[in-house]
């Protein structure tokens, strides 16, 4: 039996994807068969219930939202007699927002079926664990070690306390910050800062759910996911700010037709990858 550790980031970007449920069909299909039991901090739940709505129902909305815009702007491109087909698609823009926030709606329900199956270790700080966090980042520990925070050192150590009070094995900890727990020289790795307790611990570190499930089982998860979730943690960031990017659709370029560009969460500096629409 393995014990999984999930962080609130990665449960997003798995409702993310309303196409490809491979990830939490397996995930449930290991838990329901009783090969996994997912350790749950109340600091993720409680992430996952601030963000869920924002961070699922309405980006994938909002991303309907762009694609059908850029149909949109193929009506000058193509012939007159092609252009019926685009303007009924638009037509039905509610149909089609409101199958995805459907979707997404679906696999929320999924993902906190997990959340409370009987299985299930529900867990909340203490004392000692909070005194623990406040030392951690006084000493400039990762993840404190970047900026404050606070609630990614409390997940951590709070699992730890966990584990080792129960003497847990086979305990796998996945997360997409890499920037926060992973070491400077290689993303796969935990930071050297953490790298003793993992060790003490016998904890697995995973940046990648699906990398982290064929470890379960080899083969569980197609490795056309396994690089999809690879590329989707790659987040690019601003060359102006320093923000997050989008996750980029197709727009008028500057220099004539549709290319595949990004744009700046934060200040919406575009970045034009120069990659036209086929």
């Amino acid at each position: 039996m393995y014990y999984l550790i999930i962080d609130t980031c990665v449960w997003l970007n798995i409702g993310k994807d309303i196409i490809n449920t491979e990830v939490i069909d397996q995930l449930t299909n290991f838990v329901k068969s009783d090969k996994v039991r997912i350790i749950l901090p109340d600091i993720v739940k409680n992430e996952w219930d601030k963000h869920k709505q924002d961070k699922i129902i309405d980006l994938n909305k909002k991303s309907v939202q762009g694609k059908l815009k850029n149909v949109k702007e193929l009506l000058v491109l193509v012939e007159e007699d092609k252009q019926k087909i685009i303007e009924d698609l638009l037509k039905s823009k509610v149909e089609v927002e409101n199958e995805v926030e459907k979707k997404a709606k679906e696999l929320i329900r999924k993902i906190e079926a997990l959340f409370s199956y009987p299985t299930t270790k529900r867990i909340c700080p203490n004392k000692e664990v909070a005194t623990e966090v406040v030392e951690w980042g006084l000493m400039k520990k990762a993840p404190h070690h970047k900026k404050s925070s606070m609630a990614d050192t409390l997940l951590l150590l709070n699992s730890i306390y966990y584990i080792k009070k129960h003497s847990l094995r086979n305990v796998i900890f996945v997360t997409a910050n890499k920037e926060d727990f992973s070491s400077i020289s290689n993303p796969k790795i935990i930071h050297e800062d953490l790298k003793m307790k993992f060790e003490e611990n016998k904890i697995s570190y995973f940046i990648n759910i699906g990398e982290a499930l064929n470890k379960i089982e080899r083969d569980a998860i197609s490795d056309e996911v396994v690089n999809k979730i690879e590329k989707l943690s790659d987040i690019m960031i601003c060359y102006r700010c320093g923000g997050n990017m989008d996750d980029g659709a197709y727009k008028m370029s500057q220099y004539g037709g549709l290319t595949f560009q990004y744009t700046c969460c934060a200040c919406g500096a575009r970045f034009d990858t120069g990659e036209y629409f086929d």
